[in-house]
């Protein structure tokens, strides 16, 4: 299945949904997403659980016990903790993720479809995974079946997205509970053993000044569906009111970000004169910039952190420019920051909006961090004798090339077209993994056409082939 990482739960949830007999292994690549899978599907009323080689032995026993006795249905487990399991009866064998390893893929699917009897397995494979099916397809000697895939087959109503601690992979509302419940016994204790404590010190209490957040006006109950968060239906007789409301209602401050439409066209209230009681869909503009800025700056500003961000829409992408100096505070968790912000956003247009599938999300630090450093006016370029050298791979002071996505998608496109001519394999020019990854999403979009990467190292060119 050629899908985006995001599309990978809501097909695992919809093919799960259409087999109820299904007794499956999931295998995924790490233990966090082992065990934040399996918390997903149990979340969602799955008999999934986990298994890694984080849990204990005597654990590992008893689930292996459940899983054969089938009180537990759905097995979420990485390539080290399956190795060694002989487990009968199992239907179906889904790759969550793609094995890194070509052997591991034959071991897994391997687990399904024995002794004669009949199994299933199906391989998710994102656009990262690409690079790992040319090593797959030579061990194989043969080419993996392409699923032909439709909406239908996605699950579009998911249960939210647990958060897994990334030391105890556990969710972490259970380790707030048990956090209470210590809380609680320590108090039962009593003044015994606070003695043997010694002497509390107490920190002073941390004073900072309230941060004032802009009021949204009060609005009526939807009569739309409750269940559909991007559509606020009301009747009445005032449009400007109507607005008003709907801006209530989506916490939006921009008029201009309401977009109404009339569904049912009333009477007037004097026959032929008066006011119209009208039926208003009222929807939010996919204006990116003005529903993103607000909402990042006032959760930088509750947390007391100064980073303003920039937001920009081109191409289907949303990216977000984070400055200012409380940056240095993150700098070690960039990636873990970055994540978790473009996570917050997919999760708020999704409530606010009707995005589009394909929308690329992205937050990223600026360049133009240092206060003491003012950016540059557009259209101002340093002299030929001020501007840094270039190295050897093109960089200038370590930073990378931008990528241009439309010129990378021209030339695989010209290559394709040479295909069609020869009716033979094409190869690019070396190409970093992010140029790769462009080629292998633009020529998968064909299934006249089949990638595969060539070469070891950080540089590697793409073979272009027909499909066989």
């Amino acid at each position: 299945a050629m899908l985006s990482n995001e599309e990978k739960m809501p097909l695992l949830v919809n093919t799960l949904s259409k087999n109820p007999d299904a007794y499956a292994l999931v295998f995924c690549n790490t233990q966090y997403q082992t065990h934040l899978v399996a918390e997903w599907l149990k979340i969602m009323n799955f008999k999934a659980k986990p298994i890694s080689g984080r849990l204990a032995q005597n654990k590992r026993t008893r689930l292996m016990e459940e899983f054969r006795n089938k009180d537990v249905t759905i097995l979420v487990c990485t390539d080290v903790a399956a190795r060694g399991l002989d487990i009968k009866d199992v239907n179906l064998v889904i790759n969550y993720d793609m094995p890194s390893e070509a052997a591991n893929y034959v071991h897994r699917i391997g687990r399904t479809g024995r002794a004669g009897a009949s199994g299933k397995a199906l391989s998710f494979c994102a656009h990262d995974d690409c690079e790992n099916l040319e090593a797959i397809y030579k061990l194989l000697d043969a080419k993996i079946p392409k699923m032909e895939l439709s909406n239908e087959d996605f699950e579009a109503k998911l249960a939210p997205k647990p958060r897994i601690d990334g030391k105890t992979l556990r969710l972490r509302s259970e380790e707030r509970d048990n956090a209470r419940s210590d809380r609680k016994g320590d108090r039962k204790k009593g003044p015994k053993d606070s003695k043997k404590k010694g002497p509390r010190t107490q920190q002073p209490p941390l004073k900072m000044e309230p941060v004032q957040m802009p009021a949204f006006p009060n609005f009526a109950k939807s009569e739309a569906n409750p269940n559909d968060t991007r559509v606020y239906q009301i009747t009445s007789e005032d449009l400007q009111s109507s607005v008003t409301m709907a801006q209530g209602y989506f916490r939006v401050r921009d008029r201009g970000l309401i977009d109404s439409e009339v569904l049912v066209k009333g009477r007037k209230k004097f026959f032929i004169f008066g006011p119209r009681k009208n039926t208003y869909k009222m929807t939010v503009k996919p204006i990116y910039k003005k529903l993103l800025t607000p909402l990042l700056t006032d959760i930088f500003k509750l947390a007391y952190l100064d980073i303003t961000p920039e937001v920009s829409y081109k191409s289907n992408s949303v990216r977000v420019y984070l400055q200012g100096q409380d940056l240095e505070l993150v700098a070690d968790k960039k990636h873990e920051f970055c994540h978790g912000i473009e996570n917050y956003i997919k999760a708020f247009l999704a409530k606010k909006l009707f995005v589009p599938r394909n929308l690329k999300v992205s937050v990223l630090f600026s360049k133009f961090n240092d206060s003491t450093k003012e950016r540059p006016a557009r259209g101002e370029r340093p002299s030929r004798g001020d501007r840094p050298s270039r190295g050897r791979d093109g960089r200038r002071n370590g930073n990378k090339r931008p990528i241009d996505e439309k010129k990378i998608q021209s030339m695989a496109q010209k290559l394709i077209d040479q295909v069609k001519e020869s009716q033979g394999p094409v190869q690019t020019k070396p190409l970093n993994p992010a140029e790769r990854r462009i080629v292998h999403q633009f020529v998968s979009d064909s299934s006249d056409f089949a990638t595969s990467s060539i070469g070891d190292g950080r540089l590697k060119k793409i073979e272009i082939a027909p499909q066989a």
